[in-house]
């Protein structure tokens, strides 16, 4: 939970997730950049002291709530000014690399749209900064780790970098990609209970090496051994 002084006035605004588990989510797009769209439920009276009279780029996204489909929020923030461009389009121009905008929803809500190019940021950087919004502000180096590739082959070995870098290993994705039709989506609950207690072993078992063990952390390391590692780094 976020607290918000508008600047006009001395009132405190408090942003409250409609859902604990279900008010934000990742939105896939065509162009390859980092977004995410968070909703908030807000006292009416305070919407127009949060949000700004140029609304032009975001009116398509009053009527979306946490009730419309994603493939709807998924159009309608394609066509509004809310999402980065591809990192080859941004470079040499005077365009956004990020972007973070509150826009006015539907049903009283409020929509925080963050959107960042990939060409500067990985999923970490990008929560990393997310973070921030609503905790302390921490400097970040900014130069580029060009060791980052590198590590990333010998973190999964010499066998399976050589796999995932292989001629045999493009020719399947790209048959996947152009013949295998529309994919099959299956969600499932977490056990937040067992997550809560693998947190606190894991915590204990660390001894400081790790700042943050997340929920993804632990869900993609039992998971991914179960496709074999070198298919889901």
């Amino acid at each position: 939970m976020s607290k918000i002084k508008p600047n006009d006035d001395d009132t405190e605004t408090v942003f409250e997730p409609l859902l604990e588990t279900e008010s934000s989510l990742y939105v896939f797009l065509a162009e390859p950049a980092i977004t995410t769209i968070t909703f908030f439920k807000v006292q009416d009276q305070d919407i127009d002291a949060l949000l700004g009279s140029d609304n032009d780029g975001v009116k398509s996204l009053e009527d979306i709530s946490t009730e419309t489909p994603y493939s709807t929020v998924c159009a309608k923030l394609s066509k509004s000014n809310t999402v980065v461009g591809p990192g080859y389009k941004l470079v040499g121009k005077d365009k956004r690399i990020a972007m973070f905008t509150l826009a006015k929803a539907a049903d009283g809500q409020v929509a925080l749209i963050v959107s960042m190019t990939h060409a500067v940021a990985d999923g970490h950087t990008y929560y990393k900064i997310l973070g921030m919004l609503m905790g302390e502000i921490e400097e970040m180096a900014y130069t580029r780790n060009h060791n980052f590739v590198p590590l990333g082959f010998k973190a999964i070995g010499e066998a399976d970098s050589k796999y995932l870098t292989s001629f045999s290993f493009m020719l399947c994705c790209l048959k996947s990609m152009i013949f295998r039709g529309n994919v099959t989506l299956d969600a499932r609950y977490v056990d937040e209970e067992k997550i809560r207690k693998w947190k606190e072993r894991e915590a204990g078992n660390n001894s400081g090496n790790v700042d943050y063990i997340s929920t993804n952390d632990i869900l993609t390391s039992t998971f991914c051994p179960i496709l074999l590692e070198r298919m889901s780094c």
